[in-house]
């Protein structure tokens, strides 16, 4: 690639090809090169070589679409922000430039600002013109374009302007210039209270959702550079303006917590959290939430951040599941343990059955071991508490035996305090509600001595009992005297040895084998769910719409045939191709899931006794 010199750029605007020669990419550049073409330009236009401006056209841009048309945009909007012209010059051209655009104008806009920026001049020109009415203030927000630049080139006169046209403009240019005092460049107590004022009269007195979205995301930008000492009264203004919380104001006051978060104080963090916590968000706000609640949690804020979205998925007719918090999962699994932890407990113990569920299937989903490491201890709960987390856990857990065996061993080495008839401490310190009494029977009810063997009888059944490979986890905990879950763990399995024993002693039982048609409707289930999730995987793999797929019938390998174009050294006409094989061999994926044993012998019984564990406590 070659740039072009000042001498070929003059030669094509005289000849009338230049716009043809930047749109078709006769130099052939780069992306990085699209400055140093668009500056040339700008230069030839101000040393008064040509007018750039002349040799834009709409005949001419209409033929060239996609990356060209993109790439030609590009480089003369980067050239008309350098232009030496006026405003009633420049527009014509962008207004070429914008109907090209394909409705994606903010690239043509941001030229404006740029150009209007460049000169002191400029924002009182461009000013004048809106006030004349010769141009329209929603023509490239030529309005906001004014006053945001005016205000750093003639603060005074500007920003007298801008209040005036808040209290007395139409909603569309109210909302243009309150947009355009964000970023603002205040720079005494003075011009800050003055702006705060304006802008609360404006909070009591506006009732329209886009001026009230405006104020907000306004105000939210404050955060950033506003003096200390007025900073509780911003955060009442953002606090009555948000209210009601429509989704315009919501869709800003998440885009804070996502992107201002280190600007905005743990008070305003809390009242935002509070204001969109008892909506419906958006799909696009609750992408910007959970960015939120992911700092929130880097921050320290796990407690704070659970309990939000606890609430906002137990809200009646919620469309919300806990998937949806990709991010905030993806901090909390790579985060501080003790957050971690402390949230799936939080859950086990207080929260409903469809929560608990979802700690498997989002903190778990491509985990198959994890070795809990939390201190229970430090909850100071009661074996009734106990028993109710040990239960759900076991249940909750179940189609990870692993992960189940390494939750209640860790439980057992953190054995409950002897008597249970103090004071409850609830896990999650955010909420004051007492939590719920678990309705166990006498025979659930044992003493503290008699713990282990809760543990035990658990981990026996239903988790080895159904999974007996969970034996190499547990074996060398079982052997290690130091750890105080050793007696628990081997009390399971010498349980299951005695189990395995009694089969064996007893043999197979012919009249016990499923029928055959039991057997095949059995098939014919498994079979149905393993292409269903298949059908899924396909549909949420970023590979299936890259690449092709073939069914092999036989084979380890796929051959194919190239065209290679002989050399004039051959005998062959040069002409003449001559196919070459090409070989692949084919590399095999294998994964291997362990059934649970009574899923195929007796699988009601299996889900009544899950579902029991689950609902142990009464809950729902």
């Amino acid at each position: 690639m070659i740039l072009p010199t000042l001498a070929d750029v003059v030669e094509l605007a005289k000849n009338g090809t230049l716009l043809e020669a930047v749109f078709s990419d006769r130099w052939q550049c780069r992306y990085e090169h699209f400055d140093s073409i668009a500056q040339l330009f700008a230069d030839a236009h101000n040393e008064g070589h040509f007018d750039l401006l002349d040799t834009l056209s709409a005949s001419g841009l209409s033929v060239f679409s996609g990356y060209q048309g993109y790439q030609g945009r590009r480089i003369y909007g980067l050239a008309i922000e350098r232009l030496n012209t006026s405003v009633t010059a420049l527009l014509p051209a962008l207004r070429i430039l914008a109907a090209q655009a394909d409705g994606e104008i903010h690239e043509v806009t941001e030229s404006f600002r740029a150009w209007c920026c460049a000169s002191p001049n400029r924002p009182r020109e461009l000013l004048d013109l809106v006030d004349s009415g010769e141009l329209d203030v929603c023509d490239f927000i030529s309005l906001h374009i004014a006053i945001r630049s005016g205000l750093k080139a003639d603060y005074p006169y500007f920003s007298e302007r801008a209040y005036a046209l808040i209290e007395t403009g139409t909603p569309v240019e109210k909302a243009q210039v309150i947009q355009a005092l964000s970023s603002p460049p205040f720079n005494d107590d003075a011009q800050w209270r003055r702006v705060l004022d304006v802008l609360k009269e404006s909070v009591v007195t506006e009732s329209d959702d886009g001026l009230r979205s405006a104020l907000a995301r306004t105000l939210l930008s404050f955060t950033e550079s506003i003096p200390h000492h007025f900073a509780a009264a911003l955060d009442e203004l953002i606090c009555q303006v948000s209210v009601p919380t429509t989704p315009k104001v919501a869709h800003h006051l998440a885009y804070a917590l996502a992107f201002s978060f280190k600007d905005i104080t743990p008070s305003l963090r809390s009242s935002l959290l509070r204001l969109l916590g008892v909506i419906q968000p958006e799909v696009q706000t609750q992408k910007l939430i959970d960015l939120g609640l992911a700092n929130l949690v880097k921050a320290g804020g796990a407690d704070q951040a659970r309990s939000f979205i606890t609430n906002l998925l137990l809200q009646p007719d919620s469309n919300l599941c806990f998937d949806h918090f990709d991010s905030t999962i993806r901090s909390l699994t790579d985060g501080p343990v003790h957050d971690f932890e402390t949230w799936i407990v939080s859950w086990l113990r207080t929260a409903p059955n469809s929560l608990c569920r979802a700690l498997n299937e989002s903190f778990f989903r491509s985990q198959e071991e994890y070795t809990f490491q939390l201190d229970f201890t430090q909850f100071n709960f009661t074996i009734s508490e106990y028993a109710v987390i040990a239960r759900r856990a076991a249940a909750v857990f179940f189609m990870n035996p692993a992960i189940a065996a390494s939750f209640l061993v860790n439980l057992a080495r953190c054995p409950p305090r002897a008597s249970d008839e103090h004071a409850l401490e609830h896990i999650d310190p955010s909420s004051s509600a007492p939590p719920e009494q678990p309705n166990v029977t006498p025979s659930q009810t044992r003493e503290p001595e008699d713990w282990d063997t809760v543990l035990s009888d658990l981990l026996f059944d239903p988790l080895l009992i159904n999974y007996t490979s969970a034996q190499k986890h547990l074996q060398p905990i079982a052997d290690d005297s130091n750890d105080k879950a050793a007696p628990m763990v081997k009390r399971a399995l010498n349980s299951l040895k005695q189990y395995c024993d009694g089969i064996e002693k007893v043999g197979f039982i012919v009249e016990l084998l499923p029928s055959e048609r039991e057997r095949q409707l059995e098939g014919q289930r498994r079979s149905d769910v393993m292409n269903d999730a298949m059908r899924a995987s396909r549909k949420a793999s970023p590979f299936a719409g890259i690449f092709a797929e073939s069914i092999l019938l036989y084979g380890s390998g796929v051959v194919t045939w190239v065209e290679d174009s002989l050399s004039s050294n051959d005998s062959c006409d040069q002409g003449e191709n001559r196919p070459r094989r090409l070989e692949q061999p084919l590399a095999s994926i294998s994964h291997s899931v362990e059934w649970p044993r009574e899923e195929i012998l007796e699988p009601v019984s299996l889900q009544l006794k899950l579902m029991s564990l689950q609902t142990v406590g009464g809950r729902e």
